[in-house]
């Protein structure tokens, strides 16, 4: 019996699964395959464009003003939330083995601008990977619901308070969400949104008057991208 079911198996790796039809056997159709992963020369071509986050945003003139190959370094009072509110933080995304990152910043292309953006995507080996780094980062946001934090730079004994009020983690339909208000500024608040699609988590910060559910929508587009490429 053990020498049947051998040979069964051998038969099964030399010809792949196959299925009969009408008495013909004939190969089986390819089911749950992952998708190969996508190389990091693609993340550049995620990200949303102005015209794109324009329409998110109900804005017009959203400019790119800062692009980066590299996390963002931040050390402030309570960095024990820097996964909540500042979008591939070094610290945060550190032992994730991630391989490689694009962002960028853009906002109105006006001096008294009314809303910005900070978008990013990184790549990790497959998909396993990522989903792993997005789930336990989402999950470091809870013990942050409802807290206020200060994001004062402490390396510079010149910056002051920046104090914000987080409300709380919200997930909905595999994409991350937590809003921020920033204290004293008449309602301009930021809305993380954190995803991943294939072997790509992205990760992004819609800021603005009154901010909803912004960050969430420009998530999904670009996780919508990733699937358009795969």
């Amino acid at each position: 019996m053990r020498r049947i079911l051998a040979i069964v198996a051998l038969s099964m790796l030399a010809t792949g699964c196959t299925a009969t039809t009408g008495g013909t056997v004939v190969p089986a159709a390819t089911l749950g395959r992952a998708p190969e992963p996508l190389a990091a020369s693609a993340l550049r071509g995620l990200l949303l464009t102005e015209g794109e986050l324009d329409n998110i945003l109900d804005t017009s003139g959203m400019t790119v003003v800062g692009s980066a190959e590299k996390m963002y370094v931040n050390h402030t009072p309570d960095d024990d939330c820097l996964a909540a509110w500042v979008n591939t933080d070094e610290k945060v995304y550190a032992g994730t083995d991630w391989s490689a990152v694009r962002r960028q910043e853009l906002h109105e292309d006006r001096e008294d601008y009314r809303h910005a953006v900070f978008q990013s995507v990184v790549s990790f080996d497959d998909s396993l990977a990522a989903d792993k780094a997005a789930t336990d980062q989402a999950k470091s946001w809870q013990r942050c619901d409802n807290r206020r934090i200060n994001e004062r730079d402490v390396d510079n004994p010149d910056d002051p308070d920046h104090f914000w009020s987080l409300e709380t983690a919200e997930e909905q339909d595999g994409i991350h969400t937590m809003i921020r208000v920033a204290e004293g500024t008449g309602g301009w608040s930021c809305q993380r949104g954190l995803t991943a699609r294939n072997n790509v988590v992205i990760d992004v910060d819609a800021c603005g008057e009154n901010i909803t559910d912004e960050g969430a929508k420009i998530a999904e587009q670009i996780a919508d991208k990733v699937s358009d490429k795969e």
